[in-house]
């Protein structure tokens, strides 16, 4: 894992018309890239917490695992590291690179229930490596981002 912080941002994140959960779950998702690449910022801390304040506290734990074993089934299979941009810098937040643009491309698929794109942007993903332990991952984390309305906040 690596962030993007003053360089290459990628896709201004306001042009993707991401809706408010799926703007939560990246952002929940870029917390945990955070811990990944520093660990002494404890971005976990963060991505429980921001699943808790959108989901509450009966969702709000199970949206921050899925989206952890989303990243973990990636990370298992990835050779190389991901980019991302640092969920806690006001101006890099509001870019999404392309990692993370695949990322959310292979959400929204998902979400979809389509599995041939789901299975094509995962496998951009993890580098031609089989993805097939990251797509019940992702279908998983797509129920949750799709279920229960976010806590009015």
């Amino acid at each position: 894992m690596s962030h993007l912080h003053y360089s290459e941002r990628g896709t201004p994140l306001s042009s993707l018309g991401y809706s408010r959960p799926e703007q939560d779950a990246l952002r929940v998702a870029r917390h945990f890239f955070h811990a990944f690449c520093e660990p002494g910022k404890q971005g976990w801390i963060s991505a429980f917490g921001h699943a808790l304040r959108v989901r509450g506290p009966e969702d709000g734990p199970h949206l921050a695992l899925a989206t952890l074993n989303a990243i973990q089934s990636i990370r298992r299979i990835r050779p190389s590291p991901f980019r991302f941009n640092c969920p806690t810098c006001r101006e890099c937040s509001l870019y999404l690179s392309g990692n993370e643009r695949s990322y959310m491309n292979a959400l929204r698929a998902a979400m979809r229930g389509d599995q041939v794109a789901l299975g094509k942007h995962l496998w951009l993903l993890c580098e031609g490596n089989d993805p097939g332990a990251a797509e019940a991952a992702f279908r998983t984390l797509a129920e949750l981002v799709e279920s229960p309305a976010p806590v009015a906040g």
